[in-house]
């Protein structure tokens, strides 16, 4: 069973780079509505053209398996999960998705 955590989070560059640079050459990367590449410009872009001006930038969901559970299911596997999950409950938001394989 999935052990998932949910965090609101203020400054979306500590995310961003906890999420890219900590991830393995072969983790999945999945987005929707922003490029890997840029996602820090886009989220803000997205928030200034809904006027955003809350104090929390981002939310950061992390699942986790132990050891057996995830020896059973491929990254991909649990990258396609995380993604059903955030388009299930935050439909048509846009979102950076790095499944770690460590």
């Amino acid at each position: 069973m999935a052990v998932v955590k949910i965090k609101f989070v203020r400054h979306m560059a500590k995310l961003v780079r906890y999420v890219l640079d900590g991830r393995s050459p072969n983790d999945p990367v999945d987005t929707h509505d922003c490029s890997e590449q840029h996602v820090e410009d886009d989220f803000e872009a997205i928030a200034h053209f809904h006027r955003g001006k809350g104090e929390i930038s981002a939310v950061h969901i992390i699942q986790s398996w132990n050891s057996d559970e995830s020896s059973k299911v491929s990254p991909k596997e649990f990258n396609s999960l995380g993604r059903e999950l955030v388009e299930t409950k935050f439909p048509g938001h846009a979102f950076l998705l790095v499944t770690h394989t460590e």
